[in-house]
């Protein structure tokens, strides 16, 4: 719909998340002390994990804003496709045609 403004949503204070002696933050990480390697390798398989998976997170995110058809006129508007990583969009794509996917519902 021409001209219709969106209403903005105040987006939640994002804590750091705290594992041990690192902090990881928007925009770093920082550590305390001395961290022993398996502190270190520990910390390092979250960040893997989480790396791995916000595609997919992503991807889901999207086929559920496209299944709300009360959404429909301004779906478009909230999901920019330069926001997210190539990886996220090709994930999206090859959800929609997933049958696990064909219903996806929260």
């Amino acid at each position: 719909m021409a001209g219709k403004s969106l209403k903005k949503i105040a987006m939640p204070v994002v804590e750091p998340i705290t594992i041990g002696p690192y902090r990881l933050t928007n925009t770093g990480l920082e550590v305390q002390g001395r961290p022993s390697f398996s502190e270190h390798q520990g910390v390092g398989d979250f960040i893997e994990r989480v790396e791995k998976a916000s595609a997919w997170w992503a991807a889901d995110w999207i086929a559920y804003g496209e299944t709300r058809a009360d959404w429909a006129e301004t779906i478009d508007h909230l999901v920019d496709v330069e926001k997210f990583s190539e990886q996220a969009g090709s994930t999206a794509t090859s959800r929609r045609k997933s049958p696990r996917h064909a219903g996806l519902t929260v």
